[in-house]
């Protein structure tokens, strides 16, 4: 019996005419009675926030905390939150807003538990379903903040939050593709990671007419949206800045059973990942026990909330390997056929991180391994400094910690063996290296607390590390401006301040790290510049909201949205000449520009003025039978020059793309564009179930664009060594589907025993299919009509052998040991199953490479250390291994380093 929580097979899909889902959107917008109701809360300033319904003293939920397809835990086995929200100085804070909810990896939607903090800045909240949680606290005027805790089953955690005053008001609506408003929508607003602003986002929901109101970190802002029944969605603004718009289209969703491999028994309680399969590429960052979902009692599961597009769901359990058989190609408000995972035994390993001392260290942050560059397992050390690694497929991998504050290390290897099981518990000691210790102050000398340092280690001339690998990012500053920096190796560092809106320094501080510690760094940030303006339109009306970016000669920048009134202003800036530019953000089009010349904490006052932009451009989309599409999604991107015939690459395109409301063509397949300045643009449109077209060097004025959508063909078949009598020989490929513009899909298969792959939803035209795997390589052609399948391509594999070699001085012809010996073939897979594994050589120079696919290859040494008081330059050096290689390897002979200098 299926459960109910799952829904039952199809025996076909259905497909959402445009009528249907407009009644579907309006039905949603009113009956999302799953939502916490409530009246809205006015903060000090006199701001409407929504607030979910409650009474004083603890909060209660049911225990779903956003999960779907998962019956609740037994309300015994739920456990409780509770702590204090306090200022920097210690201060308590009442009636700031705290909202727990189980962490995921991307997904949005779901009820979070909340509560206010009473008159001592206490909070207590009970009903959390046990696992990871994250916990959000948030008030009028002060930067929200946020942690984490691992909560036992009927257990407690404490999770205590200081807040920093100086927020702005960020205000916002949720609307559906209709243009109507969605009540209870829950929103997740933080600050842009990237460029350094530190962790702390407000958790927030719609009131009754759509809208929010965050209080947040000045600079740019990054937002998550969802709500039951819609795919979330993320748009990236500024604070203070415009009214936000996030539009969510009708969800798909993904139905499915895991089942012993074995047996085909029914696995309750495993955590599924929806699989996405971005532009077509096949990636694999696996969080155990952070999937969308989990099974239910008889193994069903339901994954709800995602976009339109191709998904190949896996299981991120520690204890199976499991992955659905082919892709599922989900259209706008779709629900999938009952997918089946097949779950075997994988490889578990647990370790104790510790520090040179052997206490444990690095509690809360994490560990990742790695059997190829791009293939992550990522988990999260507890406070003992215990880690559990799981879902690991047969390989090597190599261990590193990702402590904040330290530089990333290399910590420990191991191995999987091909029964799986688990590995020997293991010891894994993060070096202590070097510490870095300073004060952040504003250009008065205060200090300024909640600041990320940015460091970056200057590479020797022998040195093959990319930037990540000498980057490293400090903890936020204390109340006092004090950072840290640990775990760095020798060498010479530029220090930076990160975040969107932090002051820029006129140059980086330069560190010299020659011994354990280096102290006393003082990064004085300069009395910062100020530029306010006001955008305007050639027509005298205020445009919609604009990116506005400031460009110095010097090489700094800095960007803000336009506020409801066209005002902006950005902070931070430097002594320089600024040009100053107006982006629409909807069509990534400049529209207008100013100069500005600043000095030490000047401030300016410019106005931009804006071109009115009347253009239009509209058609309609068809498929190759003439018959009008619905639902497709248009898309349209300026270009710098005529491209004739050079069409864009297919398969790129997501509902999710578009800022501002998405374009769909309606029951006729038509589309209209409007407010376009002159120039011209590249048309795409994209369908569901899959297929795109494009038209180029499109001007505003044409109102008669038609873009033909072929039917999609399939392509499907075997591969094998060559000779075998059956597939099924190569148990572990990657199968890469090369279009002849370039444009790529990829997707693995572990295990499957057949042999068999499958690539659904083609644009027609000729391909290149590609398999690589850890012991066997080949290649195939085809060329595909519209709506063609082709079921039955094999795809014969030649074996790969085993190579040897020997590095040497090239002057003494000493050995060089420890260089790490890299090779990969040109345009084959460099990451993932069939990646060549990196080896070191050994005392005599020597190295083994366990399998190299036969023809022309590339290789890569990095040296290491010195031989005979010289160090060397990286070596690059092509190589070819016949076919008629012998199978016990083949001898690449010696290869000579250049000395340096």
């Amino acid at each position: 019996m299926p459960s109910p929580d799952a829904s039952p097979p199809n025996s076909e899909r259905s497909r959402t005419g445009l009528a249907v889902l407009l009644a579907a959107l309006l039905g949603l917008a009113i009956g999302a009675s799953w939502l916490l109701r409530g009246g809205t809360d006015t903060d000090e300033a006199g701001d409407a926030q929504a607030r979910p319904e409650g009474g004083e003293g603890s909060r209660r939920g049911d225990g779903q905390g956003g999960l779907v397809g998962r019956e609740g835990p037994a309300p015994s086995a739920l456990g409780s939150v509770q702590g204090t929200i306090t200022d920097l100085d210690g201060q308590p804070l009442a009636e700031a807003r705290v909202c727990v909810r189980p962490r995921f990896i991307r997904h949005v939607a779901g009820t979070p538990l909340c509560e206010r903090s009473d008159a001592q800045g206490r909070y207590a909240i009970d009903g959390v379903t046990p696992g990871k949680v994250e916990v959000f606290a948030s008030k009028a005027e002060y930067q929200p903040h946020e942690g984490e805790a691992r909560l036992a089953p009927g257990g407690s955690a404490r999770v205590d939050l200081e807040l920093l005053p100086g927020a702005v008001r960020l205000r916002g609506i949720v609307r559906d593709l209709s243009g109507g408003v969605i009540e209870g929508a829950v929103i997740a607003v933080g600050g842009d990671g990237l460029s350094g602003d530190p962790k702390g986002r407000a958790l927030v929901q719609t009131d009754a007419e759509g809208r929010f109101l965050a209080w947040v970190r000045r600079g740019r802002v990054h937002l998550y949206a969802g709500a039951e029944g819609y795919a979330t969605r993320n748009l990236f603004s500024s604070a203070p800045g415009p009214t936000v718009e996030l539009y969510l289209v009708p969800e798909a969703v993904l139905v499915g059973r895991v089942v012993d491999a074995e047996t085909g028994a029914g696995l309750p309680d495993v955590p599924v990942s929806e699989g996405r399969m971005s532009a077509g590429i096949d990636m694999n960052y696996v969080v155990v026990g952070q999937g969308m979902t989990r099974t239910d009692a008889e193994g069903y599961f339901r994954i709800a909330g995602i976009d339109p597009g191709s998904y190949r769901p896996f299981l991120v359990d520690p204890r199976y390997l499991g992955r659905a058989e082919d892709s599922a190609q989900l259209a706008l408000g779709e629900t999938s056929e009952t997918i089946e995972i097949r779950a075997r035994r994988a490889g578990r390993v647990r370790a104790r991180i510790v520090d040179e001392d052997g206490e444990p260290t690095c509690a809360g942050e994490s560990v990742t391994a790695s059997p190829a560059p791009f293939e992550l397992y990522n988990a999260t050390i507890d406070d003992e400094g215990y880690v559990e690694l799981g879902a690991l497929r047969p390989a090597d991998y190599r261990v590193n910690a990702h402590c904040w504050g330290r530089m990333v290390k290399r910590i420990g290897q191991f191995s999987v063996p091909a029964e799986g099981g688990q590995v020997p518990e293991q010891t894994w000691t993060v070096p202590a290296g070097a510490t870095i210790e300073g004060l952040v102050v504003d250009g008065e000398g205060r200090p300024l607390p909640r600041m990320l340092v940015l460091g970056k280690r200057l590479a020797d001339e022998d040195d093959d590390s990319g930037p990540t690998a000498r980057s490293v990012r400090s903890q936020p500053t204390d109340a006092e401006g004090r950072f840290v920096i640990r775990g760095l190796e020798r060498g010479t560092y530029e220090l930076e301040l990160g975040g969107s809106a932090a002051p820029q320094l006129p140059e980086p501080v330069e560190v010299v790290v020659a011994s354990d510690r280096v102290g006393d760094v003082r990064i004085e940030a300069p009395v910062a510049g100020t530029v306010r303006g006001r955008v305007v339109g050639s027509d005298g009306g205020v445009p919609p909201s604009l990116t506005v970016t400031a460009y110095g000669e010097a090489g700094g920048w800095r960007d803000t949205h336009s506020d409801d009134e066209g005002r902006f202003e950005l902070t931070g800036l430097g002594p320089d000449r600024y040009r100053v530019a107006a982006l629409d953000g909807r069509w990534q089009i400049e529209v207008g520009e100013a100069t500005v010349a600043l000095d030490s904490g000047g401030e300016a006052e410019i106005e931009i003025e804006v071109r009115a932009s009347a253009g239009r451009i509209a058609g309609r989309v068809v498929d190759d039978g003439g018959t009008p599409l619905g639902d497709a999604f248009i898309a349209i991107t300026r270009q710098s020059e005529a491209l004739a015939d050079q069409l864009p690459p297919a398969g790129r395109l997501r509902y999710g793309d578009s800022p501002g409301r998405p374009v769909l063509t309606d029951l006729d397949g038509r589309f209209t564009l409007e407010g376009l300045p002159d120039g011209l643009y590249t048309v795409q449109a994209k369908v569901p179930q899959g297929g795109e077209a494009a038209r180029v060097d499109v001007e505003p004025g044409d109102t008669e664009v038609e873009l033909v959508i072929d039917s999609p063909a399939e392509l499907a078949g075997t591969v094998a060594l060559r000779g075998a009598a059956e597939a099924g020989s190569v148990r572990d490929y990657a199968v890469i589907l090369t279009e002849a513009g370039g444009a790529e899909r990829r997707e693995h298969w572990r295990d499957r025993g057949d042999g068999r792959w499958r690539f659904e939803a083609l644009a027609p035209g000729s391909y290149t299919v590609q398999v690589t795997s850890p012991t066997a390589d080949g290649q195939a052609s085809v060329e595909l009509a519209p709506g063609q399948s082709v079921l039955d391509l094999r795809v014969e594999l030649d074996a790969r052998v085993p190579a040897r070699g020997r590095i040497v001085d090239a002057e003494s012809q000493a050995p060089v040991a420890g260089a790490e010996v890299r090779v990969e073939a040109p345009g084959a897979e460099h990451y993932g199953v069939g990646f060549i594994p990196w080896v070191e050589t050994d005392a005599e120079g020597r190295f083994t490479l366990p399998g190299v696919p036969v023809g022309s290859l590339k290789m890569k040494v990095i040296p290491a250390g010195r031989v005979d008081a010289r160090a060397h330059e990286v070596l690059r050096e092509g190589l070819d291994v016949p076919a008629d290689a012998p199978a016990e390897g083949h001898d690449l002979g010696d290869f000579a380093l250049t000395p340096a200098g």
